[in-house]
């Protein structure tokens, strides 16, 4: 059993140890090193690096020329230190770029929340699904989404500081950011040629009694959005959800005749009213927790059907 363990397990097993040490020194100490990098930049880890590296080279080369009988036991105590020092590094190297790691994440989950648009204005040919657009003063964020198949734009007017965004079509988008403070109606519209006159125009509102950009309050119409399409003689979908607070309801009437939309209960809701092809949006500001129903109030249109349900919670 010596002879077996002298042989073959103590040859095998030196290696192998051999090579676990140094898979688990090269992994902390390179875990430090990475930290380092974050911290302090690359100039600094090369000079640690190379310290390390000596202090390796060196310290080997030492205890190889060291009489093993006497000192056999201060040499694996001070080797032991050695490696708990470094695991130790290893953690620590760890926990700090799991650190930086959740603050990168962070910064950019943040950076998206500030780009997200306060509106979507939508064109399609020829109109704009939204025709008013309702925000408090401050830094408006605006994306144009033209899903039609001919080239548009979307100009401010009276808004200085917009620029004027240009889509080519298919569902190309634009976005541009642009600060108004002053209360007021301010009309957008496409300067294509015949297009204004065709009906691409709508409203932006700016009332400091409306949510202020960046709430996360916006959307078609300054609130968590609920878009309602009306045909004749149906409200689809039937049955659609918002947060309690600001709520934006649009009605999108698809029909061919003229449709409301009214929110039962709600007296500070004004109603909705749009003839065929038309978008009105309307901010109800202070939905409370509970369910409404929606209906348009034409004589006879509610009883054939053009109700839903909205959930507010």
């Amino acid at each position: 059993m010596k002879e077996f363990r002298d042989r073959v397990l103590i040859p095998l097993l030196v290696p192998v140890g051999a090579l676990a040490i140094i898979a688990v020194v090269v992994l902390n100490i390179s875990r430090l090193l990475l930290a380092l990098e974050e911290e302090s930049g690359p100039h600094t880890v090369t000079a640690v690096a190379i310290i390390v590296a000596s202090c390796i080279l060196f310290g080997f080369a030492y205890f190889s020329t060291r009489s093993d009988e006497p000192r056999s036991s201060s040499s694996l105590a001070l080797m032991s230190v050695a490696g708990i020092m470094v695991l130790i590094a290893g953690f620590f190297g760890a926990e700090f770029m799991h650190e930086t790691e959740q603050e990168e994440k962070a910064k950019e989950a943040a950076g998206k929340e500030q780009a997200k648009p306060d509106f979507t204005v939508e064109a399609f040919d020829l109109g704009f699904k939204e025709k008013e657009l309702k925000s408090g003063p401050g830094k408006i964020r605006i994306q144009y989404v033209n899903t039609g198949s001919i080239g548009h734009t979307l100009v401010f007017e009276g808004v200085p500081g917009s620029a004027k965004l240009s889509t080519p079509g298919n569902g190309d988008k634009a976005t541009e950011a642009f600060e108004i403070t002053a209360p007021g109606t301010y009309t957008y519209y496409c300067d294509v040629a015949g297009h204004r006159q065709a009906g691409m125009e709508g409203k932006l509102i700016v009332d400091p009694s409306f949510p202020a950009p960046g709430s996360g309050a916006g959307g078609g119409g300054g609130g968590a959005p609920v878009k309602i399409d009306g045909a004749d003689l149906s409200f689809a979908p039937k049955e659609v959800t918002a947060p309690a607070g600001p709520v934006s309801i649009t009605l999108n009437n698809i029909g061919k005749i003229h449709h409301t939309l009214v929110v039962e209960g709600a007296a500070d809701f004004k109603k909705l009213e749009a003839d065929p092809g038309q978008a009105p949006s309307e901010t109800w500001k202070d939905a409370k927790p509970g369910e409404y129903v929606l209906y348009c109030d034409v004589p006879g249109h509610r009883a054939a059907g053009m109700e839903a349900k909205l959930k507010v919670g």
